[in-house]
């Protein structure tokens, strides 16, 4: 790490990165996500992962990612994050291609593994860690879901590190609250409530399709049936493509 920074002190910066993207404006879009005719491979010498993607993503939707292992849904979602660059094809949102200005889409974006990280703090700590505005600013969706996420739980209850002293299914709850609290109009769920109880579970997902209307876009990544059950629309990765099968 040491050495990493060290790297990084000595060279200039901007000239590592696309300075294109790098637009402090923020990203504006309100209803349509589309992945247009998106092709991914890594480079020449790599095989094609994903061919001809077209996928169409509406705000207030939770939608369903599934497939074998391999059949390139970590890639789906992380070309949905900008992370990569489609080797052809574009990502839209509201017909804007999100890599001219990556700052401001991935500001707008919370990725939620099954492993999540907590610091010693209260649940409130917790909360703010990467936003300190004052939540009562944001909307009452925002509000309302952050409440029914958190429900039987007080935010100042003292929690250890990584949530050692609750269960899967609170830190899951308080990852996805954290996510809501920055303001997030994409939360991408990769394989989040895998290891959860049924009712928490149940909590998580009737909270978010109550609550988040069109104002956000909820991307689920797993192989669980009963889990995908909670979704609007169901895709399948097979053989490089991808088909709707809800």
């Amino acid at each position: 790490i040491l050495e990493k920074i060290d790297f990084f002190k000595k060279k200039n910066y901007r000239t590592l990165v696309n300075t294109k993207a790098i637009n402090k404006d923020k990203f504006n879009y309100n209803k349509l996500i589309h992945f247009n005719k998106v092709d991914f491979r890594y480079s020449k010498k790599h095989k094609t992962i994903l061919k001809k993607i077209d996928l169409k993503l509406h705000m207030g939707d939770v939608v369903g990612i599934t497939g074998d292992s391999g059949s390139g849904k970590s890639t789906l979602v992380t070309l949905l994050a900008g992370f990569l660059t489609p080797t052809n094809g574009k990502i839209e949102a509201d017909k804007k291609n999100i890599q001219n200005n990556l700052y401001g889409w991935q500001k707008q974006i919370s990725y939620i593994p099954q492993n999540i990280f907590l610091i010693d703090g209260t649940i409130d700590d917790n909360l703010k860690i990467f936003n300190d505005v004052d939540f009562k600013k944001f909307s009452p969706m925002h509000n309302n879901l952050v409440d029914n996420l958190l429900k039987g739980l007080d935010k100042n209850q003292k929690i250890w590190e990584n949530g050692s002293n609750l269960s899967g299914g609170q830190i899951q709850r308080i990852a996805i609250a954290r996510a809501i609290y920055n303001n997030s109009k994409i939360l991408i769920l990769d394989e989040t409530t895998n290891a959860i109880d049924i009712e928490n579970e149940k909590i998580i997902f009737e909270s978010l399709k109550k609550y988040i209307t069109n104002e956000m876009l909820i991307v689920v990544i797993s192989h669980n049936k009963k889990t995908l059950g909670y979704c609007d629309k169901i895709f399948k990765l097979r053989q490089k493509k991808l088909n709707r099968i809800k």
